[in-house]
């Protein structure tokens, strides 16, 4: 009961934030504050994640050369919640610019990243970032519905005005992520 009210309350926030960025991309659904906030709740709900983690959580946003303002963006807000554990879990973010697979593996390890962003114009990418993301456990996101659709294993969308959660729960399962009944009743899933 707790953490529904607590996600109800996140996404009472979140819809306060929610007007997108201006420049925002046509693979962004929802704006950067809605995307830091649902994804730190949602981490609440992978019932893997301290074993996924290592013990810190380390979110990795990768972006194209075109996307490298809403990367920063997306930082700084997740950086705003830098003081709130997950589950008891400190958390980071970090930041790269995506020069290809190899480059990538090596900086997911270095990093210890247990959670990987996408941003928008990375849409083509989704299913071969999902793949390379499977052994190392990996969660993968983007900022609208198209992602999931296309690869990863969870995006976000709005309906009714609303930020709505999209999992697509065997990409999520591959990534190690297992997520509790009580998040799966409310999002999504395709």
């Amino acid at each position: 009961m707790k953490k529904i009210i607590s996600f109800a309350l996140l996404t009472f926030v979140a819809l306060a934030f929610s007007g997108m960025a201006p420049g925002a991309h046509a693979n962004q659904s929802v704006s950067s504050d809605t995307v830091a906030v649902l994804t730190l709740k949602v981490l609440t709900f992978d019932r893997n994640l301290e074993a996924r983690s290592g013990g810190k959580v380390v979110i990795g946003l990768i972006y194209s050369d075109a996307d490298l303002g809403h990367a920063e963006e997306l930082k700084s807000s997740f950086d705003a919640y830098k003081g709130k554990k997950i589950n008891g879990l400190d958390h980071d973010t970090v930041i790269k610019k995506y020069d290809g697979e190899e480059n990538l593996a090596k900086w997911l390890d270095e990093k210890g990243v247990s959670v990987l962003y996408l941003s928008p114009s990375l849409l083509p990418e989704a299913e071969t970032l999902h793949g390379l993301s499977v052994p190392k456990k990996c969660m993968t996101l983007g900022a609208s519905r198209v992602f999931p659709e296309k690869g990863t294993s969870m995006g976000f969308d709005e309906k009714d005005g609303k930020p709505l959660i999209v999992i697509r729960l065997e990409r999520s399962r591959e990534e190690g992520v297992d997520f509790a009944a009580n998040l799966l009743k409310m999002a999504e899933i395709i």
